[in-house]
């Protein structure tokens, strides 16, 4: 699976923002904000093809979380960005 194109993550103080930057502007009518780990495992995502596994692996190598809530924590992250139309399958 991969991110859909043209969705740029960016940091606005504290929170992080994924905005739909396809052409010259950003189209800031659809914003999704995401925490610290989330931003984490976007920019992970990013780089290009990924799955429930590969990002689990990386949250459990990069955090001290067990592996069991690691899954279920990215498998829930990842149905979010399916719902909201970020992925491309």
């Amino acid at each position: 699976m991969r991110l859909k194109r043209g969705l740029k993550l960016r940091k606005v103080g504290s929170r992080y923002m994924i905005v739909d930057s396809q052409g010259e502007m950003s189209d800031l009518a659809a914003v999704y904000t995401l925490n610290g780990v989330a931003a984490c495992l976007w920019q992970q995502a990013a780089e290009g093809e990924f799955t429930e596994a590969s990002l689990t692996e990386w949250l459990c190598g990069a955090y001290e979380v067990d592996a069991l809530q690691a899954e279920a924590d990215v498998k829930a992250l990842i149905n979010q960005w399916k719902e909201y139309g970020l992925t491309d399958e």
